[in-house]
């Protein structure tokens, strides 16, 4: 097979202006360890997908991923992983939230580990959900919250606020919650330590929860 054939299959190429944007892409794209090239003709490329901050200078019949700023690289990198994999959208997407004065955040999307933070405010917490959902595509989500600690009811009664189609919230008792991550997502990427409880979180199982059931489901604070 033609090397330009079998590139245009699974090498995304990068044609980034901007340098800040540039650096984060590259960062990323390793270490979702995707393949990717810089070196191809943007009037002609002989890749499968170009991800870009100038896509007019993009022609031929590559796809186009536009990415604006550094704060749509991490969701622009995901889709991307996607097209290369043939798909549109994630069939799943789950969200941990490991409750704590430092908050857990995880994303699974269709069983792989995509990414995880910690925050230190409610506010940033539900920001960072509500561009998760935004900006990935997908067919159904599961925001799975911790009931471990007094911060759980603070965080369900806001991350119920966010109503989204195809949106679900559940809680889950961090006493059922296993303490190893499944073997299977640690084969493609390390779990940074500070949201293995966030991403075990997002595999448990829960109980689906809305708006009315929110003081119901966590002890109140003595």
């Amino acid at each position: 097979m033609p090397e330009s054939k079998a590139m245009a299959k699974n090498v995304i190429g990068v044609y980034v202006e901007n340098p800040e944007i540039f650096q984060f892409i590259i960062r990323k794209l390793k270490e979702r360890r995707i393949r990717f090239t810089l070196s191809f003709n943007a009037g002609r490329p002989d890749v499968y997908l170009v991800i870009t901050d100038s896509p007019w200078k993009i022609k031929g019949k590559a796809k186009i991923l536009i990415v604006r700023n550094r704060e749509e690289v991490e969701y622009v990198v995901e889709r991307a992983v996607l097209a290369v994999k043939g798909a549109l959208v994630f069939n799943s997407l789950l969200i941990g939230v490991d409750p704590g004065e430092n908050i857990g955040f995880a994303v699974i999307g269709d069983g792989e580990f995509i990414k995880g933070k910690t925050f230190r405010s409610i506010e940033d917490l539900i920001r960072e959900i509500k561009d998760t959902i935004s900006h990935l595509l997908f067919i159904k989500c599961k925001v799975k919250v911790g009931s471990r600690n007094r911060y759980s009811e603070k965080i369900l009664t806001e991350v119920l606020k966010i109503r989204k189609p195809n949106v679900t919230v559940e809680v889950v008792d961090e006493e059922t919650v296993p303490r190893t991550i499944p073997r299977f997502v640690l084969k493609n990427t390390k779990i940074p330590k500070d949201v293995i409880s966030a991403v075990n979180i997002a595999f448990a199982k829960g109980v689906e929860v809305t708006g009315n059931d929110a003081e119901n489901n966590y002890p109140r604070e003595k």
